[in-house]
């Protein structure tokens, strides 16, 4: 318990990272790891939830609201809220209702969208958020966009760039 407040109070809470916190909580005696479940910041928690091994998910989500949970919902993109859900729908049917239910209309339809397909079609794994620019904008442009999203805090990581050929307005490039 120490050590996750040591963490937590060494660092600014942007550069604080759920995997850190997981490896500190896996290496936590029974009590020690109960004792810290209140130390995960809010914005946080599903994805702990999520990183832990599965026979911890319910002791993280019993330590928080509903509210909390569904606030900390937003912090993930759409594959793994869709992800969070179903896996609280196996443990407690009510509570991801009431989580659900204080989603924004928009996460709700992506999650909605997603749980759609079966965990064998590849939609299952896939992310709905995705950028795209048109192949006659100019690299100078796209970055210049990345920077806004940025700032607006709408854009974390760029991890593939994809250039897309289709007949007419299909031509782009997916972020």
């Amino acid at each position: 318990m120490d050590r996750l407040k040591q963490y937590l109070n060494e660092n600014p809470s942007d550069d604080i990272h759920s995997s850190e916190i997981v490896n500190i909580l896996k290496d936590l005696d029974d009590k020690s790891f109960y004792k810290s479940l209140s130390s995960i910041p809010k914005e946080l928690i599903a994805k702990v939830a999520l990183e832990l091994p599965d026979r911890y998910f319910e002791d993280v989500i019993e330590n928080f609201s509903d509210k909390d949970i569904a606030l900390s919902l937003t912090e993930l993109e759409s594959d793994d809220q869709t992800d969070f859900i179903q896996e609280l729908e196996d443990r407690d049917r009510r509570m991801a209702k009431n989580v659900f239910n204080f989603l924004h209309e928009d996460d709700q339809a992506d999650i909605l969208q997603l749980k759609q397909y079966s965990e064998y079609d590849a939609g299952a794994y896939m992310q709905l958020e995705v950028y795209t620019a048109k192949l006659q904008d100019s690299v100078k442009g796209i970055i210049k966009e990345f920077v806004k999203l940025r700032k607006k805090n709408e854009l974390e990581n760029v991890n593939y760039l994809f250039g897309v050929q289709g007949s007419g307005d299909a031509n782009a490039i997916v972020i």
